[in-house]
C-alpha cells in the first residue's frame, strides 16, 4: 500500500499498537491515556489517504476499554468463545452469520 505523491510514491506507514488496552483504560497518567487516544482517533479516521496503517491487538474482548472501537474499518477477531464477545467484536448478528 502506498500513497502517490509529486515526483514518486511515498512508503506506507503501519502503526502497530500492542495490548491497546493498556493506552486506553489501564494506563495511570491520564494525560497519556488522554493524548494515546486522541492520536489513535486521528490517524484511524484521518491516516488512510497519506497511506497510514493502524494495527492493534486486544486481549480481552469482552471489556469495553476501547471507546472508539468503531474507527477500525477492519476487525478481525480469533478464538471468540461466547456469543457476547463475537458481537461486541464484530458487530450485532456477525454471531449468527458464523
Amino acid at each position: 500500500m502506498a500513497a502517490v505523491v509529486a515526483g514518486g510514491v511515498a512508503p506506507a506507514a503501519v502503526v502497530v499498537v500492542d495490548e491497546l488496552a493498556k493506552l486506553t483504560a489501564y494506563e495511570p497518567d491520564t494525560g497519556l491515556r488522554r493524548r494515546a487516544t486522541q492520536a489513535l482517533s486521528v490517524l484511524l479516521t484521518q491516516g488512510r489517504a497519506p497511506a497510514v496503517t493502524v494495527v492493534a491487538a486486544l486481549q480481552d474482548s469482552r471489556k469495553d476499554v476501547v471507546g472508539f472501537r468503531s474507527l477500525f474499518p477492519v476487525r478481525a477477531a480469533l478464538r471468540l468463545v461466547e456469543a457476547d464477545e463475537t458481537r461486541q467484536v464484530l458487530g450485532p448478528g456477525a454471531h449468527d452469520r458464523g
